[in-house]
């Protein structure tokens, strides 16, 4: 599994363009899936040898315990898109029947609370537009800013 996971790094670098960031992130991510698999599967196991139950227990093992700590539902989110974009590479290019990965939803992500700024902020903000020395500027940016604090955009 590790050489389809190189040549799908590869993939991503030379074909879709992917920025450094987003390859070593894959490559980090993937790289855990290898191993926790590895551990079920044994050492010589292909993409194919992967089932939807390998990669639910995975993000329930990287809920519960991680990598070296439990992972909150963005970071599982972001590792779950790694392996979807994997396992249809995988798939695309004939190594497998079926993407296991496919039908597998994103863990829920709470939006926390919406926090109006107090009039102090509210202030203070209005203030550092003030601090600009263009008048084009001063009056463009405190217009933006007023729109924004009376209709909660």
């Amino acid at each position: 599994m590790r050489q389809v996971i190189r040549r799908f790094l590869r993939h991503l670098d030379a074909e879709k363009n992917a920025s450094a960031s987003t390859i070593d992130t894959y490559r980090y991510d993937l790289t855990k899936l290898d191993d926790y698999l590895a551990q079920r599967l044994g050492s010589r196991f292909l993409p194919g040898d992967v089932s939807r139950d390998h990669i639910r227990d995975y993000l329930l093992w990287l809920a519960e315990v991680g990598h070296q700590k439990p992972n909150g539902p963005s970071a599982r989110g972001r590792a779950l898109a790694a392996i979807r974009s994997f396992f249809k590479y995988a798939h695309r290019a004939g190594l497998l029947r079926d993407n296991p990965s496919a039908d597998i939803p994103l863990p829920k992500i709470r939006m926390g609370e919406i926090r109006a700024l107090s009039q102090d902020e509210c202030g203070r903000l209005l203030k550092v537009v003030e601090t600009n020395r263009s008048p084009f500027r001063k009056l463009r940016d405190r217009t933006i800013i007023v729109t924004f604090l009376l209709t909660g955009a």
